[in-house]
């Protein structure tokens, strides 16, 4: 009895430690699997925050209206840019012109054929930029360095050349977005003087420093936007530049009216600063067309099949055909035997005319000659020019 009991106590044991082992293993799985699915919970939020923040912290493209021109001859010629190296900051020579107006007098070109001129992008005084040419297209604006670089046109207010706020605003937006594109650097932003040596934005050829601190805000706009998304309020904040600009346009107006004529007579403008071309546009109100849609609904028709029942004759030609080659030409020796009759003999009877011939005639006539009878009946002397008594003598014979 006694071991009974001890045995029965002995199961219940085992059977009391089996049961516990294996709550605990179920609880450790669930520990585990809750950890696992923490894990992979913290790893999707990271990588959704890691891609959140790759779209939001870039540079971003600034509010562009796209009005390409046509391409033509003289200020879209439609030709390839190689790799871009430099973006080219010009300013346009007229002004108060708007960038609608610049780029209406670009597309213009296509009719006026009197030069070439243009730009990919014009930053206009209220800031607005308009894009005229394609980036991988060639603009007529930064002579030898059209084929790799993208240029910019400034509107202006006054010949000093110096910006509106909010053009240099612009400006600062739209380098920093090419220039982070296009993977360029601080130094690969020039002026349109650094190619050809004209004073071209003359404000920054005059102030070598002023255009040193539009590079370095170009670098510092583009370097904050990878950090944070930065607003428009906290973008004056950082602009050094914004210090060399005009607050608004009765500023510069003010100015404009205390400048003498003088100032009008710069040096290095291209032909183009030194025409007023806004009276040139045929309307300033240009709106691109974009109400033409290509007809796509063409099929071609694929259902015709070609003939391939035709089956050339391959069959052996008729050569049992054998020609005629029973003839045989008559080789037998001609008839010699026949001899002409040599047996008549000439009438030599009759006696000639021995008579003195008649030589009272003309004697002019040609070379005649006086005939001396012949026994035999033969007259003697030349034939050519005979007189008529060889005549007579000759008939008579």
């Amino acid at each position: 009895m006694k071991k009974r009991k001890i045995g029965r106590l002995l199961f219940w044991l085992l059977l009391l430690v089996v049961v516990i082992s294996a709550t605990g293993v179920t609880v450790a799985m669930n520990l585990a699997e809750e950890k696992i699915d923490m894990q992979q919970k913290t790893e999707s939020e990271t990588e959704k925050t890691s891609k959140t923040e790759q779209v939001n912290y870039e540079v971003p493209k600034p509010d562009v209206s796209e009005q390409l021109l046509t391409v033509n001859d003289y200020s879209r010629p439609g030709e390839k840019t190689d790799r871009i190296k430099y973006i080219v900051i010009h300013y346009l020579g007229n002004p108060k012109t708007t960038a609608q107006e610049n780029h209406d007098y670009f597309e213009s070109l296509k009719d006026l054929q009197n030069c070439y001129m243009s730009a990919n992008y014009v930053v206009g005084l209220e800031g607005e930029i308009i894009q005229c040419v394609p980036d991988g297209e060639v603009a007529y604006a930064s002579n030898q360095e059209n084929h790799e670089s993208i240029s910019i046109e400034n509107c202006h207010m006054d010949t000093t050349g110096e910006f509106l706020k909010d053009t240099y605003i612009s400006l600062v937006k739209l380098t920093a977005y090419l220039t982070e594109t296009y993977n360029l650097g601080r130094e690969q932003i020039i002026r349109h003087h650094d190619v050809t040596g004209k004073d071209c934005p003359i404000y920054y050829t005059e102030h070598e420093d002023y255009w040193e601190d539009f590079r370095d805000d170009v670098m510092t706009y583009r370097e904050l936007c990878k950090k944070q998304v930065v607003t428009d309020e906290e973008l004056e904040t950082i602009l050094k530049g914004l210090a060399h600009t005009y607050k608004d346009k009765s500023e510069a107006r003010e100015v404009e009216e205390t400048e003498s004529e003088e100032s009008e007579n710069r040096n290095g403008k291209d032909e183009y600063y030194e025409k007023d071309f806004v009276s040139e546009l045929p309307d300033s109100s240009y709106t691109p067309d974009t109400s033409y849609t290509p007809d796509t609904s063409y099929t071609p028709d694929t259902s015709y099949t070609p003939d391939t029942s035709y089956t050339p004759d391959t069959s052996t030609p008729d050569t049992s055909y054998t020609p005629d080659t029973s003839y045989t030409p008559d080789t037998s020796t001609p008839d010699t035997s026949s001899t002409p009759d040599t047996s008549s003999t000439p009438d030599t009877s009759s006696t000639p005319d021995t008579s003195t011939p008649d030589t009272s005639g003309d004697s002019s006539g040609d070379g005649g000659t006086t005939v001396t009878p012949d026994p035999s009946g033969a007259a003697s002397g030349g034939e050519a020019g005979a007189g008529d008594g060889s005549m007579e003598a000759v008939e008579e014979l």
